[in-house]
């Protein structure tokens, strides 16, 4: 089973990449909301609901357009260094999916495992980033990071291990080793903000 493209499919890209990352655990024990994510977005390119809003509450609660309908997400996170990440657990992940999702998230992974995004945000503009299972394997092969194969997963498919500060550790080397030196050629996703739907929100968290 390619998880890789189902994780893609959650944020409705059309890429067709092998392979999955998830997290045993999340990087911090409390997630917070971004307050630079509050607000209206739209996909420059491929994305979520063409044509459609994405809706970002203060407490980054998302309605995200799946289909023709929308499905509500949280889309909390932290931050570490200059890259921030949002922190999917399964269930929202496969809400993204839509009625279309086929994979149960939630059957491939251990109990409090999460997925996340990596993405930085200039101006009005917002791009994000997937793990790169590439990599994590060989920063595996390299002691450089614990993991082992996911359950029902195709051969490049990995649960990254470690409790949260083991993990916070791995993303405090910089988001090379899992998720590559983010280029914006390379991104997932790409956002414009709306103009004038910025709102008040939470101050994001920080790495420990």
């Amino acid at each position: 089973m390619n998880l890789r493209p189902a994780l893609v499919a959650a944020f409705l890209l059309a890429l067709s990449v092998p392979g999955c990352v998830a997290f045993e655990h999340a990087p911090v024990k409390t997630l917070a909301c971004d307050p630079d994510l509050v607000g209206r977005w739209h996909a420059d390119r491929d994305g979520p609901g063409p044509g459609r809003e994405i809706v970002i509450d203060a407490k980054c609660e998302a309605q995200w357009p799946v289909h023709e309908r929308a499905v509500e997400v949280s889309l909390r996170g932290y931050t570490q260094g200059a890259t921030r990440y949002v922190v999917l657990s399964p269930e929202h992940a496969q809400r993204m999916l839509g009625s279309e999702g086929q994979i149960k998230l939630e059957d491939s992974v251990p109990r409090h495992a999460v997925f996340m995004v990596a993405y930085r945000i200039e101006g009005d503009r917002l791009q994000a980033w997937l793990p790169d299972p590439d990599r994590v394997n060989a920063a595996i092969r390299d002691g450089k990071a614990r993991g082992r194969p996911l359950q029902n997963g195709d051969a490049s498919s990995v649960l990254v291990q470690g409790n949260a500060r083991g993990i916070a550790r791995l993303l405090a080397q910089g988001p090379e080793p899992v998720f590559g030196p983010l280029k914006p050629e390379a991104s997932a996703l790409q956002l414009q903000r709306v103009a004038g739907s910025v709102l008040a929100a939470t101050s994001p968290g920080a790495a420990p």
